[in-house]
């Protein structure tokens, strides 16, 4: 993004011709392109703005005049959700940017600060001064030339390109919020009339002042050092410096010299900001409208008032006596914000990608967000008590309020990692439906990657994940047409059994999987709830009988989760594992029988083609066994899926007939065949 501008480029760090060789490598490796949109639009003149103007999208003021806030962009508009020209306006911004054509072609979509979030402290009388006090939109990173390594298996374009690199270092005495910059006719450290691709430079060693930047090699480059001050505006030394660059892997310095300008009087001051200035002329205005609801209603300072963690009600957020289209009171509508974003996105990306589904993930919900886009959990800390707390609030969307595609922000958002903490957690998200890693900026990498533990318990979790991909998509399929969460609280599984109600870390994955992570830090040794019932260790296939107690577990590898089969249940799963599910869908599968303690199991399997809204064709499969050892397939199958089932694996037989009622055992029956999943089909085992 350009200044952090909604449904833009930069066009020096991330242009639109190798933005769109990126997502063409990606589409041709099987992987996806999700974006992140935010509702604030940047105050500028740009297309954007211009079109939410022209199109009456924002909200106003009761002047007409479009509200302001302070988002990351700085000054910004928000798009009104009830204005009748506000869906045609996020569809055409959605058909342009988004373009496979012209623009970037995207495959889901991710939004956020939709609550709305606003920077500005209430009441926000000079939005325009708070932007520039909060450093909003920040100051990009350098511009590089190329990838600083060789990026395996990439195009040419997203390879190492001849540079040199050069150290700029000036002594300069300076006040608090006062920066120095490095400007000048290098890409790298300007090109142009603003300061947009300016560096700042660091003052580890104050008052030296340094910065290491790539430049392009045998080149002579003009620049000069940059006084950035609080206010936004800029101290210009009067002449250029000239340096000649070195050749290509060179490295070199300019020297240290002394800053040629002092800070400022308010006379030298130049305002050259990073954009342009605030306050964009606005073309047509909108008459406020009449306001609905009980009158005479104080809607900044209500009588009644919540314990509200930012003060006012309308502290870092819309103002509460904004009216939106229609008369509705920001007071009255707040809650609707982010779901009404949503609505408003599922529609644009629809319009763009008839008849495919929207893939959505937001921040802000209500009441039925679930049926149009899924929920990540918000800013979390890479904490162990956020890593429980994660639990909860996955079984409280889930379960409770009907928003299955939730999960949070593995390894923690904010703060410091460390390799055990994101270990366990990396196994724990891979079994809630929405599965990323995911940090803020500024903090230490926390990647799977970058820890020999975390890589390894991230690869046998993710492998997992995907081998159980369709017992998933099934459990979510019966959710849309039933309402049975998809992952569910220990006492929706045993309603009668008490000690299930205060279970805050066991829950089912799916109706056949308990996940019973490890709740102490540190350590490998917990404790588990195991109700009146038999159960089937995930990995080792041992039977486990249940006796409504707490269980102690040992020896619990970082590397793994504690799983069980309950018993009763039949699980599909794949075969084999894959990296995409383009190649996980060409997998056979393998049936896995967990008897119940009288002997029988059942379960279900759902296929269609993964991505249609209308489906040409599916196959609804019932999977049934008793205590005699005949399992049975029936159902619909005009879905064509391609592959087979080519082993059924019975736990706790004890014999090669099954198992009769009550007896259970340690010993697996598994049994290579091959079952078309085009017909029913019935087998003594």
């Amino acid at each position: 993004m350009y200044l952090r501008r909604v449904f833009t480029l930069d066009p020096d760090r991330f242009p639109l011709h190798l933005m769109q060789e990126l997502v063409t490598y990606l589409h041709d490796h099987q992987q996806h392109y999700v974006v992140m949109v935010d509702p604030a639009v940047a105050y500028q003149p740009y297309p954007a703005f211009q079109n939410g103007v022209a199109d009456d999208a924002f909200l106003k003021v009761a002047n007409g005049s479009v509200y302001k806030g302070v988002v990351w962009p700085g000054v910004t508009a928000f798009p009104d959700w009830f204005a009748p020209g506000t869906q045609g306006y996020w569809n055409n911004e959605f058909d342009t940017f988004f373009s496979p054509a012209t623009g970037v072609d995207i495959d889901a979509l991710w939004i956020d600060m939709n609550e709305a979030s606003n920077f500005c402290v209430f009441p926000c009388t000079d939005p325009e001064n708070q932007a520039t006090t909060m450093g909003d939109p920040p100051r990009p990173p350098a511009v590089r030339f190329g990838a600083p390594r060789p990026i395996p298996g990439f195009p040419a374009d997203f390879q190492p390109v001849c540079h040199a690199e050069v150290t700029f270092s000036v002594n300069a005495s300076t006040f608090f919020g006062e920066n120095i910059l490095v400007f000048g006719s290098a890409v790298t450290i300007g090109n142009g009339d603003d300061l947009t691709n300016a560096v700042t430079l660091g003052a580890n060693d104050y008052p030296i002042w340094s910065a290491t930047v790539d430049m392009p090699a045998d080149t002579t480059v003009t620049y000069q050092y940059v006084r950035a001050e609080p206010d936004g505006t800029y101290v210009f030394e009067v002449m250029n410096r000239i340096i000649t660059t070195g050749g290509c892997n060179s490295t070199s310095q300019t020297g240290t010299v002394n800053i040629s300008t002092s800070s400022p009087s308010t006379s030298t001051k130049v305002r050259r900001d990073l954009m342009a200035a605030h306050g964009a002329p606005l073309e047509k205005r909108q008459a406020a409208g009449d306001a609905v609801g009980m009158p005479g209603r104080d809607l900044l300072n209500p009588e009644y008032m919540i314990n509200n963690a930012a003060g006012s009600l309308s502290n870092k957020t819309l103002n509460t006596d904004l009216i939106h289209y229609g008369g509705y009171a920001e007071y009255d509508t707040h809650n609707l914000y982010g779901a009404m974003m949503s609505e408003s996105s599922r529609l644009a990306m629809l319009s763009r990608r008839p008849g495919l589904r929207p893939m959505i993930i937001t921040r802000s919900t209500f009441a039925g967000s679930g049926r149009q886009v899924g929920h990540w959990l918000g800013d979390n800390d890479a904490t162990w008590a956020d890593y429980l707390i994660s639990i909860g609030e996955l079984l409280e969307f889930g379960a409770l309020f009907q928003i299955p595609m939730a999960g949070s922000d593995v390894c923690g958002y904010a703060g410091v990692t460390n390799e055990l903490l994101c270990a366990r957690w990396a196994t724990l998200g891979a079994f809630s439906p929405f599965y990323r890693n995911h940090e803020t900026s500024g903090e230490p990498p926390h990647e799977f990657y970058r820890y020999p533990i975390v890589a390894e318990a991230a690869r046998n979790a993710i492998a997992t994940r995907y081998q159980l991909l369709d017992y998933m998509y099934t459990a979510f399929y019966e959710q849309n047409q039933t309402g049975t969460p998809t992952v569910q609280p220990m006492f929706f599984v045993y309603p009668e059994d008490r000690n299930a109600n205060s279970l805050a870390y066991q829950y089912f994955y799916g109706p056949g999987i308990m996940v019973a992570p490890v709740t102490v830090e540190n350590s490998t040794t917990t404790e588990i709830y195991m109700p009146d019932d038999i159960f089937y260790d995930f990995y080792t296939h041992e039977t486990v009988r249940g006796h409504g107690e707490m269980v102690t577990l040992t020896n619990v590898a970082y590397t793994t989760i504690p799983l069980y089969y309950k018993g009763g249940s039949i699980v599909a799963l794949r075969a084999k594992s894959a990296n995409t599910t383009t190649e996980l869908r060409k997998q056979d599968f393998s049936i896995v029988i967990a008897p119940s303690l009288n002997g029988t199991a059942s379960g279900s399997l759902y296929l269609d083609d993964g991505v249609s809204i209308e489906q040409a064709a599916t196959s609804c499969i019932y999977f049934s066994y008793d205590a005699s050892g005949h399992f049975a397939m029936t159902g619909s199958f005009g879905y064509e899926a391609g592959v087979s089932i080519t082993s059924i694996t019975v736990l706790g037989t004890n014999s090669s007939s099954g198992a009769s009622a009550g007896a259970y055992g340690n010993v697996v029956t598994e049994k290579a065949m091959i079952i078309p999943l085009t017909g029913p089909r019935s087998v003594q085992l």
